[in-house]
């Protein structure tokens, strides 16, 4: 079964968003660090 969720990305211009807010987004999102390194 898949589950759908939604995760909220804020975009500032001309800022990258730091590591700690994108580990966040990530676990919000289901992911880990490896999984995101593994699909980027």
């Amino acid at each position: 079964m898949t589950q759908k969720i939604s995760v909220t990305v804020p975009i500032h211009s001309g800022c990258d968003i730091g590591r700690g807010l994108l580990a966040r987004i990530l676990k919000d999102a289901g992911f880990s660090t490896e999984d995101f390194l593994r699909l980027r």
